[in-house]
C-alpha cells in the first residue's frame, strides 16, 4: 500500500472517529482506552525496544523504565489512599523530569553534559514542586500530570507525527491529513450542536468515576474550551455542553491515536516480532480488555504500569520528531509535492 492510500485512509479514520465522538462521546472513549488501548501499548513498547527507543546509548531505556515503575508506585499510593497527593506529586515531578531526561538522551552521548542537564532539570523542580492542583505552584501538576498523560500525548504528539511525515514526504495527501486531523480537534472544541440526543449509558456513568479529577482538570484548563464557571457535580459531566465538548475531543483524539497506529502497520512493521512475544501480547491484551468489562477501575489499575511507560518510552522518539519537523521543513524537495 502506497503512502497516499494510506494517508486517504486515515483522513477517513480521523473523520469516523470525530463522528462517532460527536455522538457518543464517553463511549467512545472508554472503548478506545479499554479494548483499543492495551493492545497498542504492548505492540508500540516491543515495537520501540527492537529500535532502542530512539535514544544514543543501548542501555539508556533501563533507566526511564526505571522511572516509570516508580511513577507508577507512586501514582497508586495517591489513587489508593485518596488523600495521597503528595505522592502523587512526586509522580508528576518524575514524570516530567523523564521529559527533559529523554531530550538529553537524544541530542548527546556525553555522560557530563547529561549529569550536568539532570542536575539542572532536578533543581528547578526542586522549586516548582507543588502540593498538588490548590496549591501556587499548580500549572506543574496541571500540565505534568494531567495534560503531558492525555492531550499532550495522543493530541499534539500524534499531531507532531502526523506533520513530520508530511514534511519528509511531501505530498498532497499528507498535508490534506494534517488539515483534517486539526479540523477534527478545533471542531470538538469549539462546535456547539448541543446534545444530540446524547444519554451517557450506566456502564459510562459508573466506569468514568474513577477519572473524574483528570476530567475536571482538563475541563477547567483545556484552551479554547472556556470553562464552565463552576465546579460541575458528576452527573453534570454527561449533560454540561461543555463538559461534552471536552468529551468529544478525548473520544476523538484517543480514538484516532489508537487507529493511527494500527493503520500503519505496513510502514510502522510493529508486528514484526517473534512469534512467542506476539502470543504473549494476544493473551495479555485479552485479559487487560476483560478485566476493564468487569471492572473499569480495576482494569486502569492493572494496565497503569504499561499506559505510563509507553508514554515515557517514547519521550524520545517524540523529541526526536518535534526536532526534525524543522529541518525537514526546512531542506525540502525541489520536485513538485506529489499526492
Amino acid at each position: 500500500m502506497n503512502l497516499a492510500a494510506i494517508n486517504l485512509i486515515n483522513i477517513g479514520l480521523m473523520l469516523l472517529a470525530a463522528a462517532i465522538a460527536f455522538v457518543v462521546p464517553f463511549e467512545t472513549f472508554l472503548f478506545a482506552y479499554a479494548v483499543l488501548g492495551p493492545l497498542h501499548y504492548l505492540t508500540q513498547i516491543s515495537w520501540l525496544h527492537e529500535r532502542q527507543y530512539f535514544a544514543r546509548g543501548k542501555r539508556d531505556w533501563v533507566f526511564l523504565a526505571g522511572l516509570t515503575v516508580a511513577i507508577t508506585v507512586l501514582n497508586l499510593i495517591a489513587m489508593e489512599r485518596g488523600a495521597g497527593m503528595h505522592w502523587g506529586m512526586l509522580g508528576v515531578d518524575l514524570m516530567v523530569w523523564s521529559l527533559f531526561w529523554s531530550l538529553l538522551l537524544v541530542v548527546t552521548e556525553d555522560k557530563t553534559l547529561r549529569t550536568v542537564g539532570g542536575v539542572i532539570f532536578a533543581v528547578v523542580l526542586f522549586f516548582l514542586h507543588g502540593k498538588g492542583p490548590a496549591d501556587s505552584n499548580q500549572m506543574l501538576y496541571v500540565v505534568g500530570g494531567v495534560f503531558l498523560p492525555t492531550l499532550i500525548h495522543v493530541f499534539v504528539f500524534t499531531g507532531a507525527f502526523i506533520v513530520y511525515g508530511a514534511a519528509r514526504n511531501r505530498s498532497l495527501t499528507a498535508w490534506l491529513s494534517v488539515l483534517v486531523f486539526l479540523g477534527c480537534g478545533a471542531a470538538a472544541l469549539l462546535a456547539q450542536p448541543g446534545t444530540l440526543g446524547y444519554s451517557a449509558t450506566d456502564y459510562a456513568r459508573q466506569s468514568y468515576s474513577v477519572l473524574q479529577n483528570m476530567h475536571s482538570t482538563l475541563l477547567q484548563y483545556t484552551p479554547l474550551l472556556g470553562g464552565t464557571g463552576r465546579p460541575l457535580q458528576y452527573e453534570e459531566f454527561f449533560t454540561d455542553e461543555t463538559s461534552l465538548r471536552l468529551g468529544r475531543l478525548l473520544g476523538f483524539a484517543y480514538t484516532y491515536h489508537y487507529l493511527n497506529w494500527f493503520s500503519k502497520t505496513s510502514v510502522i512493521r510493529w508486528h514484526k516480532v517473534p512469534r512467542r512475544r506476539l502470543l504473549g501480547v494476544v493473551v495479555v491484551w485479552a485479559v487487560s480488555v476483560a478485566l476493564y468489562a468487569w471492572d473499569f477501575a480495576l482494569g486502569l489499575r492493572w494496565l497503569l504500569l504499561l499506559s505510563l511507560a509507553h508514554v515515557v518510552l517514547e519521550f524520545p522518539l517524540d523529541w526526536k520528531t518535534l526536532l526534525a519537523i524543522p529541518r525537514d521543513l526546512g531542506v525540502g524537495r525541489k520536485t513538485s509535492p506529489s499526492v
